[in-house]
C-alpha cells in the first residue's frame, strides 16, 4: 500500500491550571510551549486546557499553528485539536457528550463530569487524502463510564470514518493492553501505535506527577489508529527541564503516514444524530 509522507501524531493531558498545584501554569507555560514547538506534531489533542491556557500555547507557538474544539462544560476543560495549517486543512468539526443524549452539550448520565471527544476530518494538502482524528478524555473515577464512553467510540467512529483512515487518541484514564476499555477499542479495529510501529521508543507510565517516570506502569494516555495507517514509531516523550515537566503527564507521540492508495470517499459534512450501542440504550431505558 502507498502511504503519504510521515505525520507527527501527539495526545498531551495539559492539567488544568489550579492554583493550588504546586506546579502553577504560570511555571509551567513555557516549558509546554518549548516541548510542544521542538517535536512538530502536524496534529496535537489535548485534555484539560482551559480556555487561556489553549490560548497562552496558540499564542507561545508559530502561527501556522491553529486549534478548535470546545470545552465540556461551561467554562470547563477543553479536548482541543492543534494542528499545523501549512500540512492540513480541516474538513470537518463534529463534537460529542457521553452521555444519553451526546448531542447535548455539557450533558452527563455517567461518570463524575461531563465527558467529550473532539472528531476532526483533516484532508492533507500535499496528497488531497482525507482521515479523521478523535480526541477524547475519559472518565477518571467510574469504570462503568469508561466502558460505555468505549461503546459509544467504537460506534461514532465506525459511522463517521465513513472509509477513512482514523486516529483515536487521548487521556483514557485506564492501562493500555489491561484493561476493558483498551480492548473493546482494539476491537474496532483499531491498533495500539505502540504495538504497530516498526521502531518502538520508550513506553512509560504517562501519568508522572511532575515527576521522573518509572520503567513499569500504565500507559493511560494512547494513540491509537486503523489498520491501513502505518506507524513509523511510537513512544513517551519523557523530556523534562532541568528537573521539572510541563505537566503532569507525558505527551505520547506516534509518527504515522495515510495511504494514498484508498478509494476516494464521499465529502465529509458535521454528522447528524449517531444512535446510541445497544447496551447504552438499554441503561437509558
Amino acid at each position: 500500500m502507498n502511504h503519504g509522507e510521515p505525520l507527527k501524531i501527539m495526545t498531551y493531558n495539559l492539567r488544568f491550571d489550579n492554583d493550588r498545584d504546586l506546579y502553577p501554569w504560570s511555571a509551567r507555560r513555557q516549558l509546554m510551549i518549548e516541548l510542544i514547538a521542538d517535536s512538530a506534531p502536524a496534529v496535537l489533542g489535548t485534555q484539560e486546557g482551559l480556555r487561556h491556557q489553549l490560548d497562552d500555547i496558540s499564542l507561545g507557538l508559530p502561527n501556522y499553528y491553529a486549534w478548535l474544539g470546545n470545552s465540556r462544560g461551561a467554562d470547563d476543560e477543553y479536548c482541543a485539536v492543534f494542528y499545523d495549517s501549512r500540512r492540513l486543512q480541516v474538513v470537518a468539526l463534529t463534537e460529542r457528550w457521553f452521555s444519553a443524549t451526546p448531542e447535548v452539550a455539557g450533558s452527563i448520565s455517567w461518570g463524575a463530569c461531563p465527558r467529550i471527544m473532539t472528531a476532526v476530518t483533516f484532508r492533507d494538502r500535499e496528497s488531497g487524502d482525507e482521515f479523521l482524528v478523535i480526541n477524547t478524555h475519559l472518565d477518571h473515577m467510574s469504570v462503568r463510564a469508561r466502558r460505555f464512553a468505549a461503546d459509544y467510540l467504537v460506534s461514532f467512529t465506525r459511522i463517521a470514518a465513513d472509509g477513512r483512515p482514523t486516529v483515536v487518541m487521548g487521556d483514557f484514564n485506564t492501562a493500555a493492553r489491561k484493561s476493558a476499555v483498551y480492548q473493546r477499542l482494539c476491537e474496532t479495529p483499531l491498533t495500539d501505535t505502540f504495538e504497530a510501529s516498526r521502531t518502538t521508543g520508550l513506553d512509560r507510565p504517562s501519568f508522572n506527577n511532575y515527576q521522573p517516570p518509572p520503567a513499569i506502569g500504565p500507559r493511560i494516555d494512547w494513540v491509537l489508529v486503523s489498520p491501513e495507517i502505518a506507524v513509523d514509531s511510537a513512544q513517551v516523550n519523557t523530556r523534562d527541564f532541568d528537573g521539572r515537566y510541563a505537566s503532569d503527564h507525558l505527551p505520547v507521540e506516534a509518527t504515522v503516514r495515510v495511504p494514498r492508495s484508498l478509494q476516494r470517499v464521499g465529502a465529509a459534512g458535521r454528522l447528524g444524530k449517531i444512535p446510541l450501542p445497544l447496551r447504552l440504550s438499554l441503561e437509558v431505558d
